[in-house]
């Protein structure tokens, strides 16, 4: 009963902040505010992960924030944080390069984005995560043996449970060393013995995407070059995802990188090594998953981000909610979050 009652609580909460000028208030309160928003994808497809939202959805956040005034590009957001003016600034950053990301160009104009790459993926296939999933999903045996990887075996025939083992595989095997993730991956896809193929390319985007969308104004930043968690890579190794991705790109796009988004992105999956050689790359900007606001204090290297995908800003009865969308990023529900605990 509770579970179902927060959902309602959080919503009506949204309605009154945002229509009695409650979030302005706190926004006005709080000084300069960089509000960096993060999407994947950009498909009506369902998504396992999720990380997508639908273009529909993306054409509405676009549309409110230029009604107020109040998006621009990544460069533009950190130099509002260096000013005094009071106010809020939004800034939308995509992650890993798709190529359902040439729906940003349906907005008309094309707003102003970053996007990250995952440059080893170029022209390819998807992330081990849709692997795994597609795995899962189609899979031919109705059991999964894990005593390789030191679980259980489940029962995968009911398509209700895929969620939940996709969340706790994922979060066991990106605890792994790097080297080992996509040799775990590919014993459980065998063990799963998914009935469908695997579309082996076509899913990110390749050279001539990416060159249109930089033509439209859309700054293209890495993501590393194979997308391990960095924390737990050697020094070599980190070294390596971060030139070799800066490399490519700088060759395919003619122009030096300069926004670099951490795999994974929570506050223990990179540190002061990783910011260290970024900086020595010629690297301005970094971001990371962790959901916060950005004030003028924040390190350009660990710039907070709110996920943005597509159920987020939906009321209780699944309508798109403007009321949610500007409540959930001025920084008033996420307070009211701390205040409670």
């Amino acid at each position: 009963m509770m579970h179902e009652l927060l959902p309602l609580a959080k919503y009506a909460f949204a309605l009154m902040a945002h229509y009695s000028g409650a979030d302005s208030v706190y926004r006005w309160l709080c000084g300069p505010s960089l509000a960096v928003l993060m999407y994947h994808r950009l498909r009506d497809d369902y998504d396992p992960a999720p990380l997508s939202t639908s273009p529909a959805t993306f054409a509405r956040h676009v549309g409110w924030l230029r009604a107020r005034r109040w998006l621009v590009s990544l460069e533009d957001g950190r130099h509002h944080l260096s000013t005094r003016r009071r106010g809020p600034r939004y800034a939308l950053t995509f992650d890993d390069g798709y190529m359902d990301n040439l729906h940003i160009l349906a907005v008309s104009p094309p707003p102003p984005a970053t996007l990250y790459v995952v440059t080893s993926l170029i022209g390819g296939s998807s992330l081990w995560y849709y692997r795994l999933a597609h795995a899962i999903q189609n899979a031919g045996n109705p059991v999964l043996d894990l005593g390789f990887f030191g679980m259980e075996s489940v029962d995968i025939s009911d398509a209700t449970t895929h969620p939940r083992l996709l969340q706790l595989l994922a979060d066991s095997i990106k605890a792994l060393p790097p080297r080992e993730v996509e040799p775990t991956v590919d014993r459980i896809v065998a063990a799963a013995a998914p009935t469908e193929p695997m579309p082996d390319a076509g899913e990110m985007l390749g050279w001539d995407g990416i060159s249109e969308l930089q033509t439209h104004g859309i700054e293209i930043g890495a993501h590393t070059h194979t997308h391990p968690v960095l924390s737990k890579t050697d020094d070599t190794h980190v070294r390596e995802e971060i030139t070799v991705s800066t490399s490519v790109l700088r060759q395919g796009l003619g122009r030096q990188p300069r926004h670099f988004a951490y795999p994974n992105g929570r506050a223990q999956d990179f540190g002061q090594r990783e910011i260290d050689l970024l900086r020595n790359a010629g690297y301005v900007t970094a971001v990371t998953t962790v959901e916060r606001l950005n004030r003028s204090d924040t390190d350009p290297y660990r710039i907070g981000r709110i996920n943005a995908f597509e159920a987020r800003f939906r009321s209780p009865g699944g309508r798109l909610s403007k009321a949610l969308f500007f409540s959930e990023t001025s920084g008033l529900l996420g307070w009211l979050r701390q205040w409670r605990q």
